[in-house]
């Protein structure tokens, strides 16, 4: 597992963890990212992958889909579990059934295999506008948003905290009671019991 410090004069840019099994596909997206500015992590499998992503934190992950130990599927699963880190996935599996299955696992674009480094490089700035503009949007980097009973607390991290409202019927009448808890900004943040919010139970 390598990081490499990209050496334009401009600002260092975001770090990028790059995850395949094949060593030349990780030296080409190293050395190439590098060159444009990021800042670059490797790992040469699934289980690699999430050690240094724990490790890093790094603001947009590539990954491939096959790899030993844990795929690139079971590796999407485990970092949405506690990230909303924007995941490019990289596979030969040329079935469109095959895309389907990791953009439902939560990665936001898909590259096949044999695939142009330009055109990677291009979606990954591609992907990090669009995480940008989200923030500015109104999605902070931290900081609390709270709107009426609702709370998120953004930590430093990308986990979110979510507030559950949860109604029990209290004299005939419907109280909400918070419960707190951690969980990916791509969870939905849901009511139960005798809700009239008009969101999904």
């Amino acid at each position: 597992m390598t990081a490499s410090t990209g050496t334009t004069a401009s600002a260092a840019k975001e770090t990028i963890l790059v995850v395949d099994d094949e060593a030349s596909i990780r030296r080409i997206l190293e050395t190439r990212l590098s060159m444009i500015g990021y800042q670059v992590v490797t790992a040469c499998d699934g289980q690699e992958a999430l050690e240094a992503f724990r490790r890093t934190d790094p603001d947009l992950v590539v990954l491939d889909v096959m790899m030993p130990k844990l795929d690139g599927y079971g590796v999407c699963q485990e970092l949405r579990k506690e990230s909303d880190v924007p995941i490019v996935m990289l596979t030969a599996l040329g079935d469109v059934a095959d895309r389907i299955t990791g953009l439902e696992l939560g990665a936001d674009d898909y590259v096949v295999k044999p695939f142009s480094p330009k055109e990677l490089e291009a979606r990954i700035r591609c992907v990090l506008r669009r995480v940008e503009k989200d923030s500015v949007a109104g999605i902070p980097n931290s900081g609390v948003i709270q709107v009426g009973e609702l709370r998120i607390d953004h930590g430093n991290s990308h986990r979110w905290t979510r507030v559950c409202i949860v109604h029990q019927a209290v004299g005939g009448r419907s109280t909400p009671m918070r419960r707190g808890m951690a969980c990916s900004k791509r969870s939905a943040i849901r009511t139960t019991g005798n809700s009239r919010s008009g969101l999904p139970a």
